[in-house]
């Protein structure tokens, strides 16, 4: 009878209890540069941590340093990032710093509204901070609690994930039956999962699975399941599982009395050396009990002096199978006094909720070498022992087995969790389609009948369209009327506007004139060139500006609307070509050539972008007739 099994976790675990590897900064910046770190995306370098510690690459150590430095902006990025080093520091055996980095990430959980998985991630690894610690009952508390925050229909490998670590639990609880239900459990879900990790995670499932066939005795069965896991790693770099995959077959041909199997399985990855790298105690153990069977004790001899190595190096005392074992080396080679000191010291370090068989291994043992001392009395005192031991192991056997029954709908309960949680979203996908469907029937409806109301509304809008045409006609008749009332209206306007100017005009003329007369009138001809000079000097157009914008006070703010750089000569021009003056008469009022009038017509068509000459005319004349003429109050 061996020693109470401990099963293997999926997580991938560095050296327990042995000091992290610090990384150097030096050689971490060029490995940043070389591998362009600065360019990959927080998630992905998070992802990118896990791979590299999976495969036992220290580059991971450079990526922690990196991130911590560079990406602890958000949320979102510290809690992964706290996940992970709580997780890192539950592999390394540093629980008090798991349990702080586990706290910063639930801290952010709840500015997480957009991450439902967050919380129960970061549960599942305060779990894994107690399942480290060997409180297993405390440690289901925190993967239920995480069970309940999960979202059913979410990724599916968190789910996975849970259930996995849950069954690690019970079967270090020894209760096999709710082991396998929440491992099936769990390889039902990872088989979903569809994230770069999920072959890894479903063959340490397996794996797992098949080790609790291992507990349970059934060993054949544990080979169908474990054997062809060794070519599937092959589609992956796992060195951990594959250390896992040799040690639990090696056991189970070990239980099967196949011996040279075992060796074969237990001694893959070992190597001559014998290097305690791999971090596998049991694995030493189990090739411990190989040679053992197999009175090969010289072989034992180098296992045993590189585990109590390990054991100086890290500054741990031994537990109690290395004195077992030590003991089985020392009775094989005959030396029994030191092997009968190393059995009592064993026994005297067993704790004392340890598993009854752990002792009754110790007591049988102690039994068969007094039996060879011939030490009677002594060798029937641990018989007895070791027979009371086995009654407390089948008694403590019993009481599991009644408590795994116990529990063992809990899984279903679970099950009915994630049905429903199915079902609600079933439901909630079925009233969408209705719905849509529902807003099609209705739009089809809605456009039939706006189909049928067109139809039945064509008759009736060409006898409005006569109707229509008639009035049309009247009221077009009727706008060319008021149009043309409106223009003799605005003429009007202007010939009065015209006349004032006149009458103003000559007034101001009038003393001029009278000057000249008295003074010239014996001279006709001079006193022709006189006035005429009188009416060349006198500068009318301020006047004419003034009154003209007293009249149609629009005209120039229309215009300048349009065009925002019109200048004041340019405006002028407008005034006088709006009024409906030619070229040469404008020429003649401001004293230019008719060319410059029609360089000056060319500038405002560009402005107004107009092509043709009359069209300028037109749209000015159209400002000006549109415009309310306004009288003056002193008129």
């Amino acid at each position: 009878m061996k020693f109470a099994h401990s099963l293997f976790l999926y997580i991938p675990l560095l050296l327990l209890l042995v000091p992290p590897v610090q990384a150097n900064s030096e050689n971490c910046e060029q490995w940043w540069t070389q591998e362009h770190i600065s360019e990959e995306d927080p998630k992905d370098l998070i992802i990118r941590i896990y791979d590299l510690m999976r495969i036992e690459d220290e580059h991971f150590l450079c990526l922690i340093d990196y991130y911590r430095n560079h990406h602890l902006t958000t949320p979102e990025y510290k809690q992964l990032f706290y996940n992970f080093m709580g997780q890192y520091f539950n592999n390394i055996g540093k629980f008090d710093s798991a349990k702080t980095y586990i706290l910063l990430a639930i801290g952010q959980d709840s500015l997480l509204t957009d991450n439902p998985e967050a919380l129960p991630s970061d549960l599942a690894t305060l779990g894994n901070t107690e399942l480290f610690q060997r409180n297993y009952r405390e440690a289901l508390e925190y993967y239920k609690q995480a069970l309940d925050a999960v979202d059913w229909n979410g990724r599916p490998y968190v789910i996975a994930n849970i259930f996995s670590i849950m069954g690690v639990c019970y079967v270090e609880l020894e209760m096999p039956g709710n082991a396998l239900a929440h491992f099936s459990t769990a390889l039902e879900y990872s088989i979903r999962d569809t994230t770069p990790n999920s072959t890894g995670r479903r063959l340490m499932i397996r794996h797992n699975i098949g080790v609790v066939h291992n507990i349970r005795g059934q060993y054949r069965r544990a080979l169908n399941i474990l054997e062809p896991l060794v070519d599937s790693l092959e589609q992956i770099d796992y060195p951990y599982l594959e250390r896992l995959l040799h040690s639990s077959i090696g056991y189970a041909y070990l239980e099967t009395g196949e011996l040279e199997l075992a060796e074969q399985h237990l001694k893959t990855l070992l190597g001559d050396e014998m290097s305690f790298d791999v971090n596998q105690e049991e694995l030493y153990y189990y090739v411990l009990e190989l040679y053992a069977q197999q009175n090969a004790y010289n072989k034992m001899k180098s296992i045993l002096d590189t585990i109590s190595a390990h054991y100086e190096d890290v500054g741990i005392p031994p537990p109690f199978e290395h004195y077992y074992w030590t003991g089985q080396y020392y009775e094989l080679s005959r030396q029994l006094p030191e092997a009968e000191t190393l059995y009592k010291e064993g026994l005297r370090l067993i704790p004392k909720d340890s598993f009854p068989a752990n002792r009754a291994r110790f007591y049988e043992a102690l039994a068969a070498l007094y039996e060879t001392t011939a030490q009677w009395e002594s060798a029937y005192q641990y018989q007895t022992e070791h027979a009371n031991a086995l009654l407390e192991q089948q008694e403590h056997d019993q009481t599991r087995a009644a408590e795994d029954i116990a529990v063992a709908y809990e899984v279903k309960e679970y099950r009915t969790r994630a049905k429903e949680a199915t079902a609600r979203e079933n439901l909630s996908i079925v009233r969408a389609e209705l719905a849509e469907r529902k807003a099609l029937y209705s739009t089809w409806a809605v456009a039939f009948s706006i189909l049928t109301i067109l139809l039945l509304g064509f008759n009736y809008w060409q006898y409005r369209q006569r109707a229509k045409s008639k009035q049309e006609a009247i009221r077009e008749r009727n706008k060319r009327l008021a149009q043309e009332q409106q223009q003799t209206r605005q003429q009007l306007e202007y010939q009065k506007t015209a006349v004032l100017n006149k009458s103003l005009w000559a007034a101001s003329l009038k003393p001029k004139v009278s000057e000249a007369i008295g003074k010239y009138h014996k001279r006709p001809d001079y006193l022709e060139r006189k006035i005429h000079q009188i009416f060349m000097e006198e500068d009318i157009l301020p006047q004419f500006e003034k009154e003209f914008q007293l009249f149609y006070p629009d005209f120039s703010r229309s215009l300048v609307r349009e065009i925002p750089n019109l200048t004041d000569k340019q405006l002028r021009y407008a005034m006088l070509i709006a009024l409906g003056l030619s070229n040469k008469e404008i020429a003649e009022i401001l004293s230019v050539s008719v060319k410059a009038v029609e360089m000056a017509r060319y500038r405002l068509r560009s402005a107004l972008q107009i092509e043709q000459e009359d069209s300028l005319e037109a749209l000015l004349r159209n400002h000006l007739l549109h415009m309310e003429p306004t009288v003056p109050e002193e008129v």
